[in-house]
């Protein structure tokens, strides 16, 4: 049984995916090596028996024969010269692939170039001295081109001739000017980009014509009137800026305050209530009687010697016989545009006095009295009403509309004005007067409810 397997063990082998070696009478390993064997320079072996193998180094360090290995270097151009690349250490000289015993070569890829080459001018270094076409002339400069782009480090350069066809040393450039010789798409000529480089080398920074419509019209800024701008660089980005400032929304059919609405309240128009939502409100005694000439003068907010009343929302409360002044005002940076010639004042409230005079006094006094006043105070227009329009018995209820579109003597009508704008109103005021019987004491006192449904209609 033994004598049979020593004797199938060739044919065992031969069958599988080994060819004999036929300097050797070994097997190339080209298929793979069977249990036990390894492939070391191309040969199935085992390290230390039969087949032995022809150039692997053993475990110890130390060849077969007592030696210590050599260094072979790859000669792939076949000149005799090897390089360090791919070099090994063997205890014999590697047959599988050409290697020598010395890395002389410059230039692994020609055998033209080596440590017996002939200089020439093509670029190279010929005779691996590490010089370039050194004795060769016409001799130029060239530049450092590490990223290939053909622009190079006007630092770093080389002397060498100019080859006839044009072709420049290895890893340089015929010319300087490279800003990043890291990266090749850097470099004079090249395409500005909106990156926040600068790609053509010219020391700016995205500027000039841009592969990006840069500078040119776009519609994406914004909503409204912002919505036009031009295509700027930001932070390396294409972006569609506005130029267009956002400001408060009058009644011109457009989107100032660019909020994607048209004309909205209450920049546009007034507030739906003069109660609501952004809405300053505040009501102040007078402490006196005005004249005429004081009532007609300006709006009456900052009227010197006033002292701040009752106002709890929707509530205003106080107490004389004096003048008294309620407000409705845009919030700070706000203005409303009025101009509008449909906007109606729908002004709803209650009142209930005590120790009034008898009858209609405040109507006969075309009282309340309605101002629209600029954001100074000195530019307002004052509205009243025609005697008899109003009903003013205590308690009593006013709900009348001031239609701005057919102010007149019918109903209510402008009084004195002083260069109002109506498409900036800052506030509204109210003025009332608490009539009282005669003889005083008692002083009257009064009690002002607004309804939530006073304010500005189209």
């Amino acid at each position: 049984m033994k004598r049979a397997l020593l004797l199938s063990l060739p044919v065992l082998l031969l069958g599988s995916c080994f060819t004999p070696w036929p300097l050797q009478g070994l097997y190339r390993c080209g298929g793979g090596c069977a249990d036990g064997l390894l492939c070391d320079d191309g040969v199935c072996c085992k390290p230390g028996a039969q087949p032995a193998c022809p150039t692997l180094v053993p475990a110890s360090g130390t060849c077969l024969d007592g030696s210590a290995p050599l260094t072979w270097y790859p000669d792939k151009d076949g000149d005799g010269f090897g390089t360090t690349t791919g070099a090994r250490l063997a205890c014999s000289k590697p047959l599988s692939e050409p290697y020598v015993d010395n890395h002389d070569d410059c230039d692994d890829s020609s055998a033209e170039a080596s440590p017996l080459g002939t200089e020439k001018c093509d670029g190279l270094d010929n005779n691996c001295d590490g010089r370039i076409d050194e004795g060769q002339t016409p001799v130029q400069t060239y530049y450092l081109d590490t990223d290939g782009d053909g622009y190079g480090q006007a630092g770093k350069t080389i002397e060498a001739c100019r080859c006839p066809n044009g072709c420049v040393p290895g890893g340089y450039a015929d010319q300087a000017g490279d800003c990043d010789d890291a990266n090749p798409a850097r470099h004079p000529g090249a395409s500005e980009v909106c990156n926040g480089l600068d790609d053509d080398c010219n020391t700016l920074v995205d500027d000039g014509a841009l592969a990006a419509p840069v500078g040119g019209a776009c519609g994406d800024g914004g909503m409204g009137l912002c919505a036009a701008g031009t295509f700027t660089c930001a932070a390396g980005h294409l972006v569609c800026t506005s130029s267009y400032v956002p400001s408060l929304d009058v009644c011109d059919g457009e989107d100032n305050d660019c909020d994607g609405l048209v004309d909205e309240q209450p920049d546009c128009g007034g507030p739906t209530s003069l109660i609501g939502a952004g809405v300053v409100n505040g009501a102040q005694n007078m402490n006196k009687g005005l004249s005429f000439a004081e009532s007609t003068t300006a709006c009456l907010k900052n009227f010197a010697g006033a002292t701040a009343e009752t106002w709890s929302n929707p509530t205003w409360s106080g107490s004389d016989s004096t003048d008294h002044v309620w407000w409705a005002e845009a919030p700070a940076g706000k203005t409303w545009d009025l101009s509008t010639s449909s906007l109606k004042l729908n002004l709803e409230l209650t009142w209930t006095m005590t120790s009034p005079a008898a009858g209609d006094a405040w109507d006969a006094s075309k009282l309340p009295v309605v101002y629209l006043c600029g954001v100074n105070g000195a530019q307002m227009q004052r509205l009243v009403h025609i005697p008899g329009t109003l009903l003013v018995n205590s308690p009593q209820t006013v709900a009348t509309t001031i239609d701005f579109s057919a102010l007149g003597p019918t109903g209510w009508d402008r009084g004195a004005s002083t260069g109002l704008d109506l498409t900036r109103v800052k506030r509204l005021e109210v003025l009332v007067k608490p009539a009282y019987k005669p003889p005083p004491p008692p002083l009257p006192t009064f009690t002002i409810r607004f309804s939530p449904d006073s304010g500005f209609v189209p």
